[in-house]
C-alpha cells in the first residue's frame, strides 16, 4: 500500500487518479496518514519545495548569468537524503508508455 500525508486540498482528484490507476495495474488503494503520522513525508516535501524553488529561478528572464551559475549548488543539500527510488523499472515503464499510447521517439 502507499501512503500519503493528509489534508491536500486536492487529495479528492489525486485519490481518483490512483483508484483508477489501481484498478488498472493491480495497485491496493492509497492510504492516507494524518500529518502528525507522516513526519517521515517532510523530507520528501523539502526536496520537492527545494527543486520546484530552483526551477522557478532558472526560468526567470531577468535572472543574472552568475545566479545562473550557482543555482544547481542550491540543490547541495538534497544529495545526503537518502533515497531509493522502486517505483519504475523498464519493463513497467514500457508497458505504461504502451497502454497509453506514447509514441516511441526516433531512434529509440
Amino acid at each position: 500500500m502507499s501512503f500519503f500525508e493528509n489534508g491536500d486540498k486536492d487529495k479528492g482528484e489525486f485519490e481518483k487518479w490512483a483508484k483508477a490507476l489501481g484498478v488498472e495495474w493491480g495497485y491496493s488503494d492509497p492510504g492516507f496518514l494524518p500529518k502528525e503520522r507522516a513526519v517521515q513525508f517532510q523530507a520528501a516535501d523539502f526536496a520537492a519545495w527545494k527543486y520546484r524553488i530552483t526551477l522557478q529561478n532558472a526560468l526567470k528572464p531577468d535572472l543574472p548569468l552568475e545566479k545562473l551559475a550557482r543555482l544547481p549548488e542550491s540543490l547541495g543539500a538534497l544529495t545526503s537524503i537518502p533515497r531509493n527510488c522502486t517505483g519504475l523499472n523498464f519493463d513497467g515503464l514500457k508497458h505504461f508508455c504502451e497502454k497509453r499510447g506514447v509514441p516511441r521517439r526516433a531512434g529509440v
